[in-house]
Order: structure tokens, then sequence, then C-alpha cells
């Protein structure tokens, strides 16, 4: 799926530490509906937290050579996590403001190289839809299963930790998801 945010008025906003949608929007002159809105507030809210982690995209990078990182990393965004990342590339092209062109160009050219590198992992490890997962067995189950566990953090705990084990093992069956969550209730 590919999306197109307003780049131009994105990178001067990043540039300007204004990352709120309603200025970006305004910015070019936009008509944005709903979901546009959401769109690109969304990026907003991933680069904020991505800058709070002092995250960039080599680190991003180094930490989607591993499946389960990369399929969380993509649960915990939404399903506009790419436009996060792309959003994330424009703030890194922002910041590095070289003063001359040959300079811009060789910085933007390895933003792009990285950004191109995440993508292609992602396709590689089949996580684009990784949004999407939802544990192999339902929280219902899960009480049935471990007749002590009751609703709350610890049962939502268990749920979220079995769907990183299926990022790490994205073959996993149900009768193998079963198994995991007695093993590990036991451990909680």
């Amino acid at each position: 799926m590919a999306i197109c945010l307003p780049f131009n008025s994105l990178r001067h906003s990043l540039g300007k530490r204004e990352y709120t949608a309603p200025y970006i929007i305004q910015q070019d002159g936009l008509k944005a509906t709903a979901n546009e809105t959401k769109i690109i507030s969304d990026a907003c809210e991933g680069v904020r937290q991505l800058s709070n982690e002092s995250r960039n995209l080599s680190s991003l990078l180094e930490d989607f050579q591993l499946r389960r990182t990369a399929g969380n990393w993509i649960q915990h965004h939404g399903k506009w996590w790419s436009a996060v990342i792309l959003s994330l590339g424009v703030s890194e092209m922002t910041a590095l403001g070289a003063t001359d062109f040959s300079r811009a160009q060789m910085l933007e050219a390895d933003v792009i190289s990285k950004l191109h590198a995440i993508f292609s992992q992602v396709r590689s490890l089949q996580l684009e839809d990784a949004w999407r997962i939802k544990p192999l067995v339902d929280g219902k189950r899960v009480m049935q299963l471990c007749p002590s566990m009751k609703r709350g953090p610890i049962l939502g705990q268990i749920l979220k930790e079995l769907t990183s084990e299926q990022f790490e093992y994205p073959h996993m069956t149900i009768d193998e998801a079963e198994t995991w969550v007695v093993r590990r209730s036991k451990n909680m």
C-alpha cells in the first residue's frame, strides 16, 4: 500500500519541530478528510515517539534484522507504520541540514538508501501486514486453558507475548500456541 503525505510541509514542519497534522495540512493549503488527517497525525506521533527514543534509520534497520523486533515495531505503530518510517526519513534529511547542494544530495541519497533497505527487509521477512496479526488463542481460550487466569493485565501481557512469539515462529499452530500459553502462564 502506498500512501502520499504532504512531504514538503512535513519537511518544513519537522525543521521547526511542529509535529501537528493541522499545521502540516495548513502549510500545504490542503482540504484534508478526517482519514487523511488521521494518517498525518499518526505519522507525526510516530516520529515524535522515535525522536524521544533517539531513534534513527540506522538503528531501526539494525533492529529490523530480527523478525520478532520488526513485527512488534510494526504492530505497535499500526497500519500507518510505513508513514512513520518515511516521516523519520524526512526528519533525518531535515536534521542533517547540509548547506551546500552536493553535500545535501549525498545525505539525501544515504537516507533514501536506508529507507529502501528497511522496506526491503520488511518485505523479505513478510511483515508488511504484521499490524493485522492477532494472537492464535483469544482471551477466553486462555482462561479455559488456565482456570486461575482472570481478565486483566496479566492476561493482556500473555496475549501480547503470544503475538510476539508468532512473529518469531510464523508457522505456529493453534495447538503449539495453546501449549505455549499454558507453559507461559505457569511462569507468571
